[in-house]
């Protein structure tokens, strides 16, 4: 067969012998061809093959990490300092950090929420804030943990090995019942339709639409990759996922959860992972055509 007939490419498998990995089809096109490596490239929904888009420096620091935006606002750790990203690329410094600790974001009401294990607080205002004491009985503010997410109008934070939960609306929590306690120490925690997907050694679904009521089930034996989930409409994915759902590394290969806690393999039939502590990704779409970008180290 001539090399011009290769239209078509189906992505990476490295699982079988690059010497008898057969053609692929799908109910459109036929002789789809896998492939054993592939370095900056893309494949759109006709699986057709072309060159990355390269990159323009917008930024330089020394030591940049933990870059979140939501579309409106944008965060990112330099050294030791948190900045704010500015419409115009300049920089507003607003609070100094542990140097090297990954922050998390999250948006709640009018404020974004960080944590880095250390230090933890809210943005408002272009102005960085403490969390309060509430001066409540049996309530606290939230400790500094490793990930937070908000879900059904209450924060989640986990810290190490416990995932607390503030009351509706506010950032403390009831230290008598807002808290809930993992075997291992905790590495996702991503909230979706119905419920939160929380990783620990393995893969676990809280369903329901609070603390008082969830019911914790085992969704796979795996774990994940820590900071790769990402939230996406499950109707990016397949017909049948409606509402939010989320997808992340696993220990076994890429993972969608539906917004119901169910989880689905996106690859281990065609790509094996060597063992990683930790990544970053995002959803990025070119065209119409949406991907999940990882980086895992």
């Amino acid at each position: 067969m001539n090399i011009d007939t290769m239209v078509r490419f189906s992505g990476i498998n490295n699982r079988d012998d690059a010497m008898r990995i057969s053609l692929e089809q799908d109910n459109k096109y036929e002789d789809i061809y896998p492939l054993c490596q592939a370095y900056n490239v893309d494949i759109d929904d006709t699986y057709m093959i072309s060159s990355r888009e390269g990159k323009v420096s917008l930024l330089q620091g020394t030591d940049i990490h933990s870059l979140w935006s939501n579309g409106n606002k944008c965060f990112f750790v330099d050294g030791i300092n948190l900045y704010q990203l500015m419409d115009d690329f300049s920089v507003l410094a607003l609070r100094t950090v542990t140097r090297g600790a990954r922050v998390r974001f999250v948006e709640f009401n009018d404020k974004i929420y960080y944590t880095n294990g250390h230090e933890c607080g809210y943005v408002k205002d272009y102005t960085a804030h403490a969390l309060a004491d509430p001066c409540l009985n049996f309530k606290m503010s939230l400790p500094h943990g490793q990930l937070i997410e908000v879900f059904m109008g209450c924060i989640y934070m986990a810290v190490d090995n416990i995932l607390y939960v503030t009351d509706p609306l506010c950032d403390y929590f009831d230290i008598r019942t807002g808290y809930m306690i993992f075997k291992d120490k905790i590495k996702m925690v991503c909230g979706v339709e119905n419920g939160i997907y929380v990783a620990d050694s393995k893969t676990w679904f809280l369903s329901g639409k609070g603390n008082d009521d969830f019911e914790r089930t085992l969704v796979t034996d795996s774990s994940v990759v820590m900071y790769t989930d990402v939230k996406i409409d499950g109707s990016d994915i397949s017909e049948s996922s409606n509402g939010i759902g989320a997808i992340w590394t696993g220990d076994d290969g890429i993972c969608f959860g539906d917004g119901n806690g169910k989880v689905r393999n996106e690859s281990s039939d065609r790509y094996i992972l060597s063992p990683h502590e930790q990544g970053a990704a995002y959803i990025r779409e070119v065209g119409q055509v949406k991907h999940y970008v990882n980086s895992i180290f």
